[in-house]
């Protein structure tokens, strides 16, 4: 298997808590999606993450 090369300067990684209260999900989600938004217009083209239960699974789902 090829070696993965990805650019440092064009990564972001995400990682957060395996319990989100529940009524916090919706607005967590929509605070995760404009940062993704923000982060890609800046540039940034990895997006990389652990794939735990809670925050971890959000992220990668957006």
């Amino acid at each position: 298997m090829d070696k993965l090369f990805l650019n440092k300067s064009q990564s972001v990684a995400f990682t957060g808590h395996r319990n989100i209260i529940g009524n916090k999900r919706p607005e967590l989600r929509v605070a995760v999606d404009n940062a993704l938004i923000e982060l890609y217009q800046s540039g940034y083209r990895n997006f990389i993450n652990g794939m735990a239960m809670g925050f971890d699974l959000l992220a990668a789902s957006a």
